[in-house]
C-alpha cells in the first residue's frame, strides 16, 4: 500500500487540527488524538510581541514572504510548528529572511518542523 506524500500528511494533521482546536491561535490542540503534535506550537516572541504587529512591518514581512522560493506549503508547515495562522507564519518567515542567511534559517527550522511533525 503507498504511503500518502507529505502535503497530504500536513493537510490531514492542518484539518484535524482547525476542527479539533476550533483554530485557536498559538496552540496546538488535540493532543490526545495526535501524540506527536503535543510538543509542537512553542511560541516565538519575536513577531508576535513586536509593537508593530500586525502593522506595516507585518505586511512587509508577508510580502518578503511572497517575493521568496518559499510557498504556501512551507508556511502552513511552520505554522502547525509555531501554533498560530498561516498569514502570521508567512509574516514570521519574512522577518526571518531580513537576517544575513535568512533562507538558511528558514530552511532550518522547516526540517526541524519536518522531523516533529513526521
Amino acid at each position: 500500500m503507498m504511503q500518502p506524500s507529505k502535503a497530504v500528511q500536513l493537510s490531514a494533521v492542518l484539518t484535524l487540527s482547525a476542527i479539533v482546536s476550533g483554530c485557536v491561535p498559538n496552540v496546538i490542540a488535540a493532543p490526545d488524538v495526535v501524540p506527536e503534535l503535543a510538543s509542537l506550537g512553542a511560541e516565538s516572541p519575536d513577531i508576535a510581541q513586536r509593537k508593530d504587529f500586525p502593522g506595516e512591518d507585518y505586511y512587509q514581512d508577508q510580502q518578503r514572504f511572497f517575493d521568496s522560493d518559499f510557498d504556501y506549503d512551507d508556511a502552513a508547515m511552520l505554522a502547525t510548528y509555531w501554533g498560530e495562522s498561516i498569514d502570521d507564519s508567512k509574516a514570521r518567515i519574512g522577518d526571518k529572511l531580513t537576517v544575513t542567511n535568512g533562507v538558511e534559517v528558514v530552511n532550518d527550522i522547516l526540517l526541524e518542523a519536518e522531523r516533529a511533525i513526521n
